[in-house]
Protein backbone atom coordinates (compact mmCIF):
# COMPACT_ATOMS: atom_id res chain seq x y z
CA UNK A 1 0.00 0.00 0.00
CA UNK A 2 1.35 3.28 -0.79
CA UNK A 3 1.26 6.45 1.88
CA UNK A 4 -0.76 8.81 0.40
CA UNK A 5 1.05 11.63 1.89
CA UNK A 6 4.25 10.07 0.40
CA UNK A 7 2.79 9.80 -2.78
CA UNK A 8 1.55 13.43 -2.77
CA UNK A 9 5.18 14.71 -2.00
CA UNK A 10 6.71 12.44 -4.84
CA UNK A 11 4.00 13.20 -7.79
CA UNK A 12 4.53 16.85 -6.70
CA UNK A 13 7.96 17.00 -6.99
CA UNK A 14 7.92 15.17 -10.03
CA UNK A 15 5.38 17.35 -11.89
CA UNK A 16 6.84 20.54 -10.71
CA UNK A 17 10.15 19.43 -12.40
CA UNK A 18 8.90 18.35 -15.35
CA UNK A 19 7.14 21.39 -16.13
CA UNK A 20 10.71 23.23 -15.12
CA UNK A 21 12.85 21.02 -16.92
CA UNK A 22 10.59 21.31 -20.12
CA UNK A 23 10.33 24.71 -19.75
CA UNK A 24 6.64 24.10 -20.41
CA UNK A 25 3.76 27.06 -19.35
CA UNK A 26 0.88 24.42 -19.78
CA UNK A 27 -1.07 24.27 -16.66
CA UNK A 28 -1.91 21.00 -15.85
CA UNK A 29 -4.67 19.20 -14.07
CA UNK A 30 -4.23 15.81 -12.43
CA UNK A 31 -6.78 13.30 -11.30
CA UNK A 32 -4.77 10.31 -9.67
CA UNK A 33 -5.87 6.79 -8.05
CA UNK A 34 -4.32 4.69 -5.77
CA UNK A 35 -4.29 7.06 -3.95
CA UNK A 36 -6.94 9.60 -4.92
CA UNK A 37 -5.24 12.81 -5.42
CA UNK A 38 -6.06 16.49 -7.48
CA UNK A 39 -2.99 18.09 -7.94
CA UNK A 40 -2.89 21.41 -10.02
CA UNK A 41 -0.04 23.17 -11.35
CA UNK A 42 0.36 26.66 -13.17
CA UNK A 43 3.17 29.06 -14.03
CA UNK A 44 3.10 32.50 -12.38
CA UNK A 45 6.17 34.72 -13.44
CA UNK A 46 8.14 31.89 -14.42
CA UNK A 47 7.63 30.12 -11.26
CA UNK A 48 5.63 26.42 -11.60
CA UNK A 49 2.98 26.50 -8.53
CA UNK A 50 1.74 23.12 -6.93
CA UNK A 51 -1.44 22.85 -5.09
CA UNK A 52 -3.20 20.09 -4.08
CA UNK A 53 -6.91 20.12 -4.34
CA UNK A 54 -7.56 22.09 -7.29
CA UNK A 55 -6.04 23.85 -10.36
CA UNK A 56 -6.29 26.22 -12.94
CA UNK A 57 -9.95 26.37 -15.02
CA UNK A 58 -7.89 26.10 -18.60
CA UNK A 59 -5.72 23.31 -17.18
CA UNK A 60 -4.48 20.42 -19.48
CA UNK A 61 -5.97 17.12 -17.78
CA UNK A 62 -3.64 13.69 -16.72
CA UNK A 63 -6.11 11.11 -15.49
CA UNK A 64 -4.62 7.75 -14.20
CA UNK A 65 -3.27 5.80 -11.53
CA UNK A 66 -0.38 7.43 -9.38
CA UNK A 67 2.15 4.64 -10.10
CA UNK A 68 1.26 4.76 -14.33
CA UNK A 69 1.46 8.90 -13.71
CA UNK A 70 4.84 8.37 -12.63
CA UNK A 71 6.15 5.80 -14.63
CA UNK A 72 5.30 7.60 -17.59
CA UNK A 73 6.64 11.06 -16.36
CA UNK A 74 10.02 9.21 -15.15
CA UNK A 75 10.10 7.42 -18.98
CA UNK A 76 9.28 3.86 -18.09
CA UNK A 77 6.27 1.58 -19.42
CA UNK A 78 3.46 1.51 -17.45
CA UNK A 79 -0.77 1.23 -17.51
CA UNK A 80 -2.58 3.44 -19.20
CA UNK A 81 -2.67 7.52 -18.39
CA UNK A 82 -5.27 9.45 -20.01
CA UNK A 83 -5.38 13.13 -20.57
CA UNK A 84 -5.10 16.08 -22.65
CA UNK A 85 -2.24 15.64 -25.73
CA UNK A 86 -0.81 19.44 -24.36
CA UNK A 87 -0.46 17.18 -20.72
CA UNK A 88 0.63 14.03 -22.20
CA UNK A 89 3.37 16.18 -24.13
CA UNK A 90 4.86 17.33 -20.95
CA UNK A 91 5.32 14.40 -19.38
CA UNK A 92 6.46 13.14 -22.17
CA UNK A 93 9.00 15.45 -22.62
CA UNK A 94 10.19 14.65 -19.58
CA UNK A 95 10.56 11.60 -19.61
CA UNK A 96 12.91 12.06 -22.90
CA UNK A 97 15.01 13.99 -20.98
CA UNK A 98 15.53 11.46 -18.27
CA UNK A 99 16.14 9.00 -20.84
CA UNK A 100 19.08 10.56 -22.13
Amino acid sequence: MVDPLEAEVVMRYLIGLAIVATGSDTPLDLHLTDPHLRIGVTIVDGTAEVTIGSAPKTAAVIEGRLADVVDRTSGRRGGPVRGDDRALAVIDAFGQLLAV
